[in-house]
């Protein structure tokens, strides 16, 4: 030192050596910012949350709504690279998904013992995401087949476009002549269904739809389509063309009691007709009783003894002579979401005293395979969060999401980590449980700490200073949220 004093002496004295010290002073200021910094950074920077693992919610997703268990279960296990504590999240997700068993389910429904059966459930009215249930399950051979007096689904929907009649209204009235008399011994002689006739009497549009669906008069069949169409011949021209605006293209129908066996239809053809039938307010209400009084004949029952039961309100029955077909249809609730549930029993060589009752057995049975059940339950425990330093914190979610499926099919949850500051306190969002049904998000819950995040020290940060580089540089650029 004291030779370049010597030497900055001797070049330029004392100047020479103030500015020296006029350089070195703004390093050493500098360097000692840059050392604070880091310290400071290491010591109270951002921290990452290393690891999180999602534990089972307060009730099993695929139990029943019985409450018994799915054997198939749920998925409910989450753990790897969660979110950053005041930093970017990084999304983990949960794929342990249960394999899907919908096809059993399917198959161990209680199906009638002969015949083709198909249906249709869904769920009614407006219904979040995680309780939406559709499902259409067919069994059988579903190629077209007589369906008998199924057909007067369609001569009655056909007729009401031309003479509509709202529920609860008699609408007009007809009188009987001596041709609707002549009706009925026609069809006494071929052994149809029918219901008496007096010359003169008077009927109203609701009281004859009363004698066709409840009762399956083909007499009165006959009157209601040369009442609103003229003649069997114009109803017959112009009805498959209906059929084809109405998406029953294939569908044949012959006349419009169903006596004729080429009348024919599939199951699910069937299905769809019911859900014609249902949308249209008076065959519903019709269809739903099951019983009428009806001046000059008396009190008739219902065809359909199902009707009236478990949530059945329809839909009509078929039969000739070794063939035994039904359309029917159930609402009712699960875990209080409404369904409508419609479906078509064909071909059935057993009389109605076994196939209607079997028919309500396979309903019974559908009502059991909608599972319910609170997949994440607000206050309730969903989880462990880990940091690599030890820290732990039980994870609890702030939302419940009840969910209703088909049995069989996938529920499953995944963590999708968030962004919280460092010695995070109870209460702060960690991250949001996903609820996956099939593979689909149907509902999210946030998921809260319990107990705060302790800092881990600065021994931990110095050793770990590699992992405060991501969340730090997230902060800074601003992306916060998952």
């Amino acid at each position: 030192m004291s030779r370049r004093r010597d030497e900055l002496l001797a070049s330029g004295g004392a100047a020479a050596l103030t500015e020296s010290r006029g350089i070195v002073l703004p390093i050493v200021v500098v360097a000692t910012t840059i050392l604070l910094a880091l310290l400071a950074w290491v010591g109270w920077g951002p921290l990452p949350v290393q690891s999180a693992q999602l534990t089972a919610g307060a009730a099993d997703a695929s139990a029943d709504a019985t409450g018994d268990a799915d054997p198939a279960g749920a998925a409910t296990d989450a753990a790897g690279g969660a979110g950053d504590l005041a930093a970017t999240a990084v999304a983990a997700t949960a794929d342990t998904a249960t394999a899907d068993t919908t096809a059993e389910t399917d198959a161990a429904l209680a199906w009638p013992s002969t015949g083709a059966s198909a249906f249709t459930l869904r769920t009614v009215g407006d219904v979040p995401d995680a309780e939406r249930v559709e499902r259409t399950v067919t069994h059988g051979d579903q190629q077209a087949c007589s369906i008998a007096s199924v057909t007067k689904l369609v001569t009655v929907l056909r007729v009401l476009d031309r003479l509509p009649l709202a529920a609860g209204e008699e609408g007009p009235t007809i009188t009987l002549t001596q041709a609707d008399a002549d009706l009925e011994q026609s069809y006494i002689a071929q052994n149809g269904s029918t219901m008496p006739v007096t010359v003169g009497q008077t009927l109203t549009e609701r009281q004859l739809l009363e004698l066709i669906l409840l009762r399956s008069s083909n007499n009165h069949t006959v009157t209601f389509v040369n009442w609103g169409f003229g003649s069997v011949d114009e109803y017959l021209a112009s009805t498959p063309a209906w059929l084809a605006e109405h998406g029953l293209d294939g569908m044949t129908i012959a006349d419009p009691t169903g006596i004729d066996e080429n009348n024919r239809a599939t199951p699910q053809q069937i299905v769809h007709l019911g859900e014609l039938a249902l949308a249209n307010p008076a065959v519903r209400e019709i269809a739903a009783l099951q019983m009428a009084d009806v001046p000059g004949i008396g009190q008739i029952t219902n065809h359909n003894t199902l009707v009236g039961h478990d949530g059945v309100d329809g839909l009509k029955t078929g039969s000739l002579a070794t063939v035994f077909n039904l359309a029917w249809s159930a609402h009712f609730d699960v875990d209080g979401v409404a369904f409508e549930l419609v479906g078509a029993s064909l071909g059935s060589t057993n009389g109605h005293s076994t196939l209607q009752p079997e028919v309500g057995r396979l309903i019974a049975s559908i009502k059991a395979a909608i599972s319910g059940a609170d997949v994440t339950v607000a206050g309730a425990s969903a989880g462990t969060l880990t940091t690599e330093w030890g820290a732990t914190s039980e994870v609890r979610a702030a939302a419940t999401v009840h969910v209703l499926t088909w049995r069989g099919t996938p529920v499953t949850t995944a963590f999708v980590g968030g962004s919280v500051d460092a010695d995070a306190d109870a209460g702060a969002q960690v991250g949001t449980a996903s609820v996956l049904v099939a593979g689909q998000q149907v509902g999210t819950a946030p998921l809260l700490l319990a107990e705060a995040i302790p800092d881990p020290g600065l021994a931990w940060r110095a050793t770990h200073v590699d992992q405060l580089v991501a969340p730090t540089w997230a902060l800074v650029t601003g992306r916060t949220g998952a």
